[in-house]
């Protein structure tokens, strides 16, 4: 293994470890010092046609459309690029209900309707963010392939950028309809970070394994077909 991988690792675990240090501190909390000036903050900024964008947002990231939206990305990125991307971006899919473990494991309650706005009431705990840490695994593993094979800048830029406002927009949504603190949101991304580093770095590990093996099988096929 090299030493920008081992590098990635080590920040993976890192923000995993920062996220189990802040999942410890919200199994003894209801919620974090400040998170009820930012939700009463965010929900003051608020509109009947924002509260309905917002909602919308939210749906797009939950049940059978975010299972759509895996299998279209799986779809994409297995044709453009290949098997083992498409597989990838799958795992990040198939990861994303770990969430619903940290919930059962962390018992933070979500916002009570005395401190916040509960727009689209929800039952169930609230600490981390499902929906957020889904947008973050799914549209982060896509910003990770567009950083590594779109060549044109411009092109390349616009796309990140695009994908890294959704995920901020999933969170901000979350907050907005009064079913998470953002300190759940905030915790959200930086386990999905952790996570999205390790795959990362296990996929370099087995593209650079992968295209090795090919190169050895190269000459006695060329000899093969020569003789």
């Amino acid at each position: 293994m090299n030493k920008s991988l081992r590098k990635r690792l080590i920040i993976g675990i890192l923000l995993l470890v920062l996220s189990a240090i802040l999942a410890v501190f919200a199994h003894s909390t209801p919620y974090f010092p400040g998170d009820v000036r930012a939700m009463q903050f965010i929900q003051s900024l608020n509109s009947p046609f924002l509260t309905s964008f917002m909602t919308i947002v939210s749906q797009g990231f939950t049940g059978i459309p975010a299972v759509l939206l895996v299998i279209t990305c799986v779809v994409i990125i297995w044709w453009r690029l290949g098997m083992l991307e498409g597989i990838f971006v799958a795992a990040t899919g198939v990861l994303s209900p770990i969430a619903n473990l940290f919930k059962l494991i962390i018992e933070q309650p979500r916002p009570p309707t005395s401190l916040a706005n509960i727009i689209t009431p929800l039952g169930g705990l609230g600490f981390p963010s499902g929906h957020a840490f889904f947008a973050a695994m799914v549209l982060g593993m896509l910003i990770y392939f567009i950083l590594k094979n779109v060549s044109l800048p411009a092109v390349r830029v616009l796309l990140v950028s695009i994908l890294i406002f959704i995920i901020l927009l999933v969170g901000y949504s979350r907050v907005y309809l009064g079913d998470h603190w953002v300190s759940e949101t905030v915790e959200s991304y930086f386990i999905a970070s952790g996570f999205l580093l390790l795959l990362t770095a296990f996929y370099e590990q087995r593209k650079t394994s992968k295209e090795r093996r090919r190169r050895r099988l190269i000459p006695p096929l060329v000899a093969s077909l020569l003789f």
